[in-house]
Formats: C-alpha cells, structure tokens, sequence
C-alpha cells in the first residue's frame, strides 16, 4: 500500500473562558489545534455557554472535532463532527482497513472486465 500522509499540527494556547460582565447570554468557540493532510483538516475547538439568566452563571466547556475535506456523493465536501475521542479512533480504524482493502482490490482485480 502506498502511502502520502504527512500531517501537518498547530496548536494555540486556549484563552481562559471568561464570563463577559456585560452579557447576560453568550457563546463562543476558540479553535485549540488543526491538524491537516492533503486536502483533510480537522480542527479541535472549545465551546464555552453560559446563561446568567438560567441560573448558569459558570461557562458550560464542551470540546468537538471537526474534519472537513472528503468529498461527498454531490460533489461538495463532506463534513464530520465528533465529540468523544473513542469515535475518532474507531473511525481510524476503519480507514485503515478500508484503505488496505482499497488497495488489495485495486492490486488484485485492478481493472478486469467482462463483457457479455
């Protein structure tokens, strides 16, 4: 199998998740890393929520992935999002296997066709 990866890493350090005296609602999402290979990037990110009004004075801190660059069946790309770190190994996984597979019956069928 052939392979093309080199992964590209940059990290920023977070800004404390500060509560705005000002704002009674708030959200906002700071970006912690990207990492990217070929045209795939996924970016790691921060949500902070909060809502003095409902009794949330303390930001609510939740973290997400998100990979965009594999192209969908409409020709636009496709996005995936996960937030636990055990979908993200699963999902290596698979690849991994799926691209050895793609391999192997690219090798071994490579372009054979029968006409009727």
């Amino acid at each position: 199998m052939t392979t093309t990866t080199q992964l590209r890493i940059t990290r920023t350090p977070l800004p404390p998740a500060i509560v705005p005296d000002d704002e009674t609602m708030w959200g906002r999402h700071d970006t912690y890393a990207e990492v990217s290979s070929g045209s795939l990037t996924a970016e790691v990110l921060r949500f902070a929520y909060w809502n003095d009004r409902a009794g949330c004075p303390d930001p609510e801190l939740t973290y997400e992935v998100r990979i965009d660059g594999m192209p969908d069946n409409q020709g636009g790309p496709c996005e995936l999002y996960a937030t636990e770190a055990a979908h993200l190994l699963d999902l290596a996984a698979v690849c991994a296997a799926a691209a050895m597979l793609l391999d192997e019956a690219r090798q071994q069928h490579g372009s054979e066709v029968q006409h009727a």
